[in-house]
């Protein structure tokens, strides 16, 4: 029983803490997500473009069902960076 209940507090503290980043993202910029992570302007300027995968831009209440979570950044836009599996490469 004690197993659960530390399991589930930690679950619901990383959800919170999660929740953080999205509180923190500015809201009059578009809003960036490396493989669903939120990431900065700074940082995705430094990806290497040869392992990129693929870019989708949404700006528009059209979103794919996995964006949900960040409709309220829709009127800027969301920058989805999907990276190449580099291990899976090598």
């Amino acid at each position: 029983m004690k197993k659960y209940f530390t399991l589930t507090l930690l679950a619901f503290s990383f959800f919170a803490f999660a929740q953080n980043d999205l509180k923190n993202a500015p809201k009059n910029k578009a809003l960036y997500l490396l493989d669903g992570v939120i990431a900065s302007y700074d940082f995705a300027q430094k990806i290497d473009p040869a392992n990129i995968e693929a870019v989708s831009v949404y700006k528009s209440e059209s979103n794919p069902s996995n964006l949900d979570d960040f409709v309220n950044h829709l009127g800027f836009g969301i920058i989805e960076i999907r990276m190449k599996n580099i291990r899976n490469s090598l």
